[in-house]
């Protein structure tokens, strides 16, 4: 179900009001204070930042939005129910199956393009795509670059790249102030590369229009070729699928663990280590840039190096993480369906429980029978003045 606007979400759910005492209130639409004991303990573990202005709480436990407000920028911020979020995350998990199904399509119109003479659009667009292949890099905008000053693929300045040889080397300012560097070693690109680097002005990335004028790469343009190339996939699939691969390759490396405390502590040191290489925080690395499923494999003992030879395609590494993520998505969505005829049977036992006790005090109770046999006579109660029995 899409989500409404918080407009109208406002005129539905609780409005959060600030007590003089501390602490808050919610009122519903009507004005009235909402005070369901039930309510306000699931209200309590959103956790929403008591900092957050113009905080609306939706009164329903099952509701996909579950609470949203503006953080001390202004930005709207929101609040989700779990199963939303799980639901989310598999589809997620999915789209980076499928974009493993399609990366030797685009790999193939990407080194068909790189042969193009001159510097036509489609030639730059293909090599900033075997950069997002090769090293994962964030796609930028010039929105950030106006704002914050930082940069990204298609923003970059010529002072950011350098050519040893064969081998690319950026260094950047990116997101969030981080510094970024990173390398990679590619003779084609290193040489086109050198060519955008010979164009005068200061932006690295440029291309030759139909009347020889020379324009800039804009993430449009980008995630355009992309989408021609491969389906509805964008630049960010190319950095989800890095983490995965560089997290998949690491605990390969590592070797199965001897225990679920070891195992813990692998996975950790190989968030570290992938959010290293991706520029990102552990935190950001683990819960949006490496497939689960990976970490559930590992912790199994399933997790094994590619075979000796690629396949249509991918190389040995990437074509074992396309199989290990069938694999896994698939165990998930078979568990989900075994959950799901659980609950399905047990509630079909509760109608039918629930059915026949309607039944049963609906049925008229039976007149109570005739009584046949003679009473037995009770021995008069004695007087009170005495044990003689009275005489009528």
């Amino acid at each position: 179900m899409a989500t409404l606007p918080t407009e109208l979400l406002q005129q539905r759910y609780l409005r959060r009001e600030p007590l003089p005492e501390g602490g808050f209130r919610y009122l519903r639409p009507n004005g009235r204070e909402y005070k369901d004991a039930a309510g306000l303990a699931r209200i309590a573990a959103l956790a929403v930042p008591p900092a957050y202005q113009e905080v609306y709480v939706s009164p329903d436990a099952d509701a996909e939005l579950q609470a949203f407000g503006r953080d001390a920028r202004g930005r709207l911020q929101y609040r989700y129910h779990p199963d939303f979020i799980h639901a989310q995350a598999m589809r997620k998990w999915r789209r980076l199956a499928r974009f493993a199904q399609a990366l030797p399509q685009l790999r193939e119109r990407v080194a068909a393009d790189l042969r193009c003479s001159g510097l036509p659009r489609r030639k730059v667009l293909a090599l900033l795509v075997r950069l997002l292949d090769r090293a994962h890099l964030r796609v930028g905008s010039a929105d950030y670059t106006r704002r914050y000053r930082s940069y990204g693929l298609t923003t970059l300045k010529k002072q950011h790249v350098r050519v040893e040889g064969s081998k690319v080397v950026f260094h950047y300012r990116g997101k969030h102030g981080v510094e970024q560097e990173q390398s990679v070693r590619d003779r084609t690109l290193a040489q086109l590369i050198g060519r955008l680097l010979a164009l005068p002005g200061s932006t690295l990335f440029q291309y030759e229009d139909e009347e020889g004028g020379r324009r800039k790469v804009r993430a449009e343009d980008l995630n355009a070729y992309i989408r021609e190339a491969m389906g509805r996939f964008t630049a960010k699939d190319f950095r989800t699928w890095g983490g995965t691969l560089k997290a998949a390759e690491y605990l390969t490396a590592l070797g199965a663990p001897t225990c679920q405390r070891t195992g813990a502590r692998m996975l950790s040191r190989c968030v570290r280590a992938v959010a290293s290489q991706l520029g990102n925080t552990a935190a950001v690395t683990r819960s949006s840039y490496i497939c689960p499923v990976i970490f559930d494999l590992y912790l199994a003992g399933e997790l094994v190096a590619g075979e000796a030879g690629g396949e249509g395609g991918l190389c040995p590494s990437e074509a074992a993480l396309s199989r290990l993520l069938a694999r896994g998505l698939r165990r998930q969505r078979q568990a989900v369906a075994v959950a799901e005829k659980a609950v399905a049977t047990q509630l079909a036992e509760s109608v039918v429980q629930l059915e026949e006790g309607g039944r049963e005090k609906a049925r008229p109770k039976a007149a109570p029978t005739r009584q046949t046999t003679k009473p037995t006579r009770q021995a008069a109660p004695a007087n009170r003045m005495g044990s003689r029995e009275l005489q009528l």
